[in-house]
């Protein structure tokens, strides 16, 4: 997942951040990485109980279209950078590895896909379908092992963000128990406007 993000991205970085157009960026691009949780049961859900596992790595990227954007851009007090902020619709991508309990260090690895909103790039609301343990190069649709469903709030600085998130996994996925989980996500990330 990694050398697919980093493949797709370095054509983008040549071209990007063109600070002498004048309309805002349609296309935006958000790469970030971050812990995940461990998985809670749906049911039993409790804020206070949410902690990390240092090996619970995930990398996630966003491509998508902005729209209800200002007529010019918004420019920073540098004047590089496009600080313009609208709604996008667009395609998450999210690799990683769950553990399911501090107990012991049972995990699984994942791979998913969700199509949603970010509204003025600050809360974000996606749904789609994830599989667990598998190259994304030999994901098939027959083979779809749970759905999810994620709300996220982005804190931006500039092009950076730090983005928390929950996700909601359907009783489908492939867990050791096989009951909705609930999974939170602590991601730091930057983002990239193209033309």
């Amino acid at each position: 997942m990694k050398k697919i993000i980093i493949i797709l991205l370095v054509p983008f970085l040549i071209f990007s951040q063109n600070s002498a157009k004048k309309d805002p960026a349609k296309i935006l691009i958000r790469v970030s990485g971050g812990l995940n949780s461990y998985m809670q049961n749906w049911d039993s859900f409790k804020f206070n109980e949410i902690s990390f596992h240092p090996k619970a790595l995930n990398y996630s990227a966003f491509f998508g279209y902005r729209f209800n954007l200002r007529d010019q851009i918004r420019v920073s007090s540098r004047g590089a950078l496009d600080r313009s902020k609208g709604n996008a619709i667009g395609l998450f991508l999210r690799s990683g590895n769950d553990y399911f309990s501090n107990l012991n260090d049972s995990y699984r690895s994942f791979t998913e896909i969700e199509i949603g909103i970010l509204w003025k790039e600050i809360f974000r609301i996606s749904i789609g379908p994830g599989w667990v343990q598998k190259d994304i190069n030999n994901i098939t649709l027959e083979d779809i092992p749970y759905y999810v469903a994620t709300a996220a709030l982005s804190i931006n600085f500039g092009q950076a963000f730090i983005s928390p998130s929950l996700s909601y996994l359907s009783k489908e996925q492939a867990t050791i128990t096989g009951d909705d989980k609930i999974r939170a996500n602590l991601s730091i990330g930057f983002r990239v406007l193209l033309f």
